[in-house]
């Protein structure tokens, strides 16, 4: 191998994992945008499950008084399991909060 097959093998090497990289970015945002549609739909899953993307910070900003209020309407709204999950899922979020937030 030349030592110019070597570079373009580490030039695409690094283009792919740059491409690998934007392309989570984007899916990440894009499986966010679909919770949001769901969740104004009135899907208790996906106020369910939008509330604990951001009280984790996955795909979007972690925002505890958002999570807050998305597992609040869920648990509010969903029954066995599912409300258990979410009601404790809750209460986690709130136990990370000051008083002003809440």
């Amino acid at each position: 191998m030349t030592v110019t097959e070597v570079a373009l093998i580490a030039t695409f090497g690094a283009l792919a994992l740059v491409l690998c990289v934007a392309l989570t970015a984007v899916s990440r945002a894009l499986d966010s945008r679909r919770y949001r549609k769901a969740v104004e739909s009135g899907s208790i899953e996906a106020q369910g499950n939008l509330g604990l993307r951001y009280a984790a910070g996955f795909g979007i900003s972690q925002d505890h008084v958002a999570a807050l209020k998305w597992l609040t309407l869920a648990a509010e709204r969903a029954s066995g399991p599912e409300q258990a999950l979410y009601a404790n899922a809750r209460d986690a979020v709130a136990n990370e909060m000051n008083p002003a937030q809440i």
